[in-house]
């Protein structure tokens, strides 16, 4: 399987996030997103806060959270996908563990199974000043093939189920 480079990842989350005109702001997703790791087994994600994503008490908000979690696990399947193909969220469940504090959070993403047509992924935020998960997520993810994905469609690829 072919990875995507870690400088990939950045332009097409750049390249998604200019499409909801969210790139050119100093605190946008894409400036206080890095990757950190990609390989076989995982992607790691850093984020840092910014004072939109922030609820009273000074923790990350619920919103906040669900967003980095959804981002990165559309990455890790864009990351194992062929070119021009997309990836659809149709299912996140989410256990918010603890309140995070304001500070980096990191996002690792472990594929849990992936067929022709989907992946379930295991996603879990860190806390960097805590150095302990948050936030634990699953997540599934339908692929669209890259004819259709040019077309505008949202068909699914063949393959097993």
């Amino acid at each position: 399987m072919t990875l995507l480079s870690l400088s990939d990842l950045s332009h097409l989350l750049r390249e998604r996030l200019h499409d909801l005109h969210e790139v050119d702001a100093e605190d946008s997703a894409f400036h206080r997103t890095s990757f950190e790791s990609l390989d076989d087994e995982e992607l790691k994600v850093r984020r840092r806060p910014s004072r939109r994503s922030l609820r009273d008490g000074e923790t990350w908000s619920g919103p906040a959270q669900f967003e980095l979690i959804d981002m990165t696990g559309f990455m890790l399947c864009m990351s194992r996908l062929p070119a021009g193909s997309d990836a659809m969220t149709i299912n996140i469940n989410v256990n918010f563990l603890r309140p995070p504090p304001y500070g980096d959070l990191i996002a690792r993403a472990r594929p849990l199974r992936r067929s022709g047509r989907s992946a379930v992924i295991d996603i879990s935020l860190e806390s960097a000043l805590l150095d302990e998960v948050v936030t634990h997520a699953t997540a599934s993810f339908a692929f669209v093939a890259a004819n259709a994905a040019a077309r505008g469609m949202a068909a699914v690829t063949a393959g097993g189920g």
